[in-house]
């Protein structure tokens, strides 16, 4: 994988495939959940083309994550350490704001930043609708896939969960949010792509979050706890 520029319009989310994300195979059971949130999820269905269209997918959600410092935009001029943990608070607000920033852009199979200089065409898989909305406590958005192997994917279960790329301005005020402690504040929050991956940051309410490079932190986890550095 190639690493992101850093600078302030640095996307949040790095290559998943060069952060090891990948390592490891899901089991049938895992297949399972994953088919069945995608059905509970979303209104799907096939055209004459053999596309898939769901009809309404959460993309995103209003949570604490944890982030890398290498992650967070602009890290060396805000002077954080590269291998520490912050947490990261995706606001409802800034969701808000940034539903139309989602409307119409490509869909990935894992994460690559798209430019109208820099097409990621050899990986991209779809787009999504023009319908992007804030519906507490998701980012929502219509579908398209238009890749048999991605379909499959989404369709095994090997690959059914969503990760969006973006920018956004770190304000590194603390607080607290739903009894979860964070270090910063994602603002202005501007999308780039939606990339398909075996395991989103978002956790499984969003299939077909975010990438997570970290791979710790799931639904269900004590998100107030700080992740250790890794070795």
């Amino acid at each position: 994988g190639k690493d992101f520029p850093r600078s302030k319009n640095q996307l949040s989310l790095p290559d998943a495939a060069r952060t090891g994300l990948f390592r490891g195979k899901q089991t049938g059971a895992d297949m399972r959940e994953c088919a069945l949130a995608l059905d509970a999820a979303s209104k799907r269905h096939k055209d004459v083309n053999g596309f898939l269209h769901v009809d309404a997918s959460n993309i995103s959600k209003e949570a604490v994550n944890p982030y890398y410092g290498r992650e967070i935009p602009g890290w060396e001029e805000l002077g954080l350490e590269p291998d520490r943990v912050y947490m990261g608070y995706r606001p409802g607000e800034e969701l808000k704001k940034a539903a139309p920033t989602t409307n119409r852009l490509p869909i990935q199979r894992r994460h690559h930043d798209e430019s109208a200089e820099a097409p990621a065409k050899d990986t991209r898989i779809g787009s999504m609708g023009s319908d992007g909305r804030f519906e507490a406590p998701y980012l929502i958005n219509s579908l398209a896939f238009t890749d048999a192997e991605a379909i499959e994917e989404i369709e095994s279960g090997e690959a059914c969960e969503l990760s969006l790329g973006y920018m956004y301005d770190p304000d590194f005020t603390p607080g607290t949010w739903d009894g979860v402690p964070y270090d910063f504040v994602m603002r202005n929050i501007r999308a780039n792509h939606l990339a398909l991956v075996p395991r989103g940051r978002a956790g499984r309410d969003v299939v077909v979050a975010d990438a997570d490079s970290i791979n710790t932190q799931h639904e269900g986890d004590n998100m107030a706890k700080r992740l250790a550095p890794p070795p």
